[in-house]
């Protein structure tokens, strides 16, 4: 074997085989070559650039449309922003007192507590409670496991099974502004 290079933070030596029928056998993961680094590291930068750019920009384009919206709706919906999911996990990380007020029984009846992960440890009806200002991950991170499929239904179907209070509106303005959909539509 031929010794290509060693890691730096380790005494791991990296090795290719001479004999081509063990390279044939190994996994994707190292199928590929590159000869030159420099060149290498320019292309995967562009391209992780390019799709950074493009996801901060559906980002944005989707906050812009459906802020509006939501600012009609948000007290009828059961998405909520990270203020009141802050005000929700206080009250219930909170003793119970007698004579409470009725918002804090609400929030015990409705909301529970699960884990310790921040903005991940709220629950209702056994689902995770996602928030205004996150949605947009919620959403795409879907979208993408699904490739880019354009039914809402789809989605709201998907995204039921683990988080709570996700409308199909909000899912439709989703679509509207994403790229690779707005591509594919005639």
């Amino acid at each position: 074997m031929k010794a290509l290079e060693t890691d730096e933070d380790s005494s791991v030596e990296y090795c290719c085989s001479e004999e081509v029928s063990q390279d044939c056998n190994m996994s994707d993961d190292y199928d590929i070559t590159v000869v030159d680094e420099d060149k290498a590291n320019e292309v995967v930068g562009s391209d992780e650039d390019s799709v950074l750019d493009e996801l901060q920009n559906h980002r944005e384009a989707f906050y812009k449309y459906y802020n509006e919206y939501y600012e009609r709706v948000k007290g009828t919906t059961h998405l909520i922003t990270n203020a009141k999911y802050d005000e929700i996990v206080s009250v219930l990380q909170r003793e119970k007192v007698k004579g409470e007020s009725g918002v804090a029984y609400k929030y015990r009846k409705y909301y529970e507590l699960r884990g310790n992960v921040i903005h991940r440890n709220l629950y209702r009806d056994g689902k995770v409670v996602t928030t205004y200002e996150q949605v947009f991950d919620v959403i795409w991170e879907a979208h993408t496991s699904i490739s880019h499929l354009r039914d809402p239904r789809t989605h709201k179907n998907l995204l039921k099974e683990t988080y709570f209070g996700i409308p199909e509106t909000c899912i439709k303005f989703f679509l509207k502004c994403c790229p690779v959909v707005s591509v594919i539509v005639l």
